[in-house]
């Protein structure tokens, strides 16, 4: 009768052993099975939804995109009390070799010829990717900005978490100013940044497929 009982504690201790590792091996596992990384390829119809958090306010952009070529257009709508809305074309100069930031300050249409707006241009990635480091006028005043780090930036597109390969960019002084900034030459857009108020990519919405008529 001992041995029964003594047998059977034996299989209840073997069998919660098995539970917590099943238990553990499932907490683990699934995060990386439902989060996947991904490149982000903007693309012409897809959605980007920004949260800014302005002194107590908290405040939605809408940024639809309409072109992207050897120029990128599209069309933002800042959602708030006081929302408004405009449309930024980027000249292909400005995505070439920009080394300012339109951020959304004004409404109405904004045509871009030495200045990026979510977007840095190709002179900006390719010296922060291969030097480091580099001088900006992200705000009027021109800084210096390092990479510090690669890392991942984790978002929602259509409904699922990804992860996106990113930069984490700094620039110098006591008051840094951050940026993350995808690490892809042809869409290296900005992910989060932040100026002295938050600003960051919460969702990705990829264009909707038009079905085919059946003739």
């Amino acid at each position: 009768m001992h041995f029964l009982i003594r047998n059977n504690k034996m299989k209840k201790n073997r069998f919660y052993s098995r539970y917590k590792k099943t238990l553990l091996l499932l907490l683990f596992t699934l995060p990386v099975l439902t989060v996947h990384a991904d490149s982000l390829e903007v693309k012409k119809g897809m959605t980007l939804w920004y949260k800014i958090i302005h002194g107590t306010d908290s405040i939605k952009l809408e940024v639809r995109i309409l072109e992207v070529s050897s120029q990128v257009s599209f069309d933002f709508i800042v959602r708030g009390n006081h929302g408004f809305y405009g449309r930024v074309m980027m000249s292909p100069e400005a995505l070439q070799t920009g080394l300012k930031q339109f951020n959304f300050s004004m409404k109405g249409d904004v045509s871009l010829k030495d200045a990026t707006s979510l977007w840095i241009s190709q002179l900006v990635y390719n010296t922060l990717k291969n030097v480091g480091e580099m001088k900006m006028a992200i705000q009027k005043e021109e800084k210096n900005y390092k990479r510090t780090m690669y890392t991942n930036y984790l978002v929602k597109k259509d409904g699922k978490m990804i992860t996106i390969p990113c930069m984490l960019v700094e620039s110098d002084g006591n008051l840094k100013e951050q940026f993350f900034i995808a690490d892809n030459k042809d869409f290296p857009i900005i992910l989060s940044m932040n100026l002295g108020f938050p600003f960051e990519l919460i969702q990705i919405d990829s264009p909707k497929e038009t079905p085919e008529i059946n003739k």
